[in-house]
């Protein structure tokens, strides 16, 4: 059975002048089925779940076999 897979990518972490990579931060995720699909909770969990704000994200919704 194929299974909906949901990825935020292209994340734009406001960093203050750091790199993601030091401040550990993803540039793409898989967003769990917990979170909705509308943009502002994805929004939100990204920025709940990795401590960071965000200046936007783009999204990918694939089905995976």
């Amino acid at each position: 059975m194929a299974k909906k897979i949901r990825k935020a990518y292209n994340i734009k972490w406001d960093t203050d002048g750091a790199t993601y990579k030091e401040c550990g931060l993803p540039r793409s995720v898989v967003i769990p089925d917990s979170v909705s699909d509308v943009e502002e909770e994805i929004s939100d969990w990204l920025s709940d779940t990795y401590g960071f704000c965000h200046n936007g994200f783009a999204t990918n919704f694939a089905m995976e076999m």
